[in-house]
């Protein structure tokens, strides 16, 4: 072969290599560039699917926090009405009349004197009505249930504007018109909700 020839051959082998490397380096960069997309792709997958995570648990905790929060102001609002409720009752308690009063207070001191024998410290208004024949009428009841019709007057004014607290020793009985109230409330707060809302206790 002669020296033309050869170096041709040299030539174009070099040319074919050339090709071929070139061929292969852009093969290559495809690949690398096909690769980088997908892991792009993915990792973008994952930071969207990290933001829609922690956007649901911020939505669910903002939620909760806003039911909470009607909860409580729904609780509040009922709160509130109960207690206005009560302070009316308190109230129409307070005006009625003289004899229906009266009634209601023989009735309260005969069920709830234990003994028969207590101190009775009344209210200025209650004072005038045991002192008036009430005191001994209730102390009959008392016999009539079984019972020693011992009530005593005490000297001493209950700190409220109707009722009356029975002592016996160092036990005292607050039997104001508001606590009664108040613990009549309590017991039959389902049925007072009932009432009021339409619905039982939360």
């Amino acid at each position: 072969m002669s020296l033309e020839k050869l170096l041709e051959k040299i030539e174009e082998d070099a040319r074919a290599e050339a090709e071929e490397i070139m061929a292969k380096a852009r093969r290559e960069a495809e690949e690398i560039r096909r690769r980088g997309k997908e892991e792009a792709g993915r990792a973008g997958e994952n930071i969207l699917a990290a933001f829609r995570e922690r956007g649901e648990r911020e939505r669910v905790r903002m939620v909760s926090a806003a039911r909470m929060e009607n909860r409580l102001a729904i609780l509040a609002a009922k709160e509130r009405i109960l207690e206005e409720t009560l302070q009316k009752t308190v109230q129409a308690m307070e005006e009625m009349p003289r004899e229906e009063y009266r009634a209601w207070l023989k009735s309260i001191l005969a069920n709830h004197a234990v003994t028969g024998k207590e101190e009775v410290i009344p209210s200025s208004f209650d004072r005038e009505l045991l002192q008036d024949g009430l005191l001994q009428e209730i102390n009959q009841t008392i016999d009539s249930m079984g019972k020693r019709g011992e009530l005593r007057l005490s000297t001493d004014e209950a700190p409220f504007k109707r009722g009356v607290i029975l002592r016996e020793g160092n036990v005292y009985t607050r039997l104001s018109v508001e606590s009664l109230l108040r613990e009549a409330g309590e017991r039959n707060e389902e049925e007072v909700l009932k009432i009021l809302f339409g619905e039982g206790s939360d």
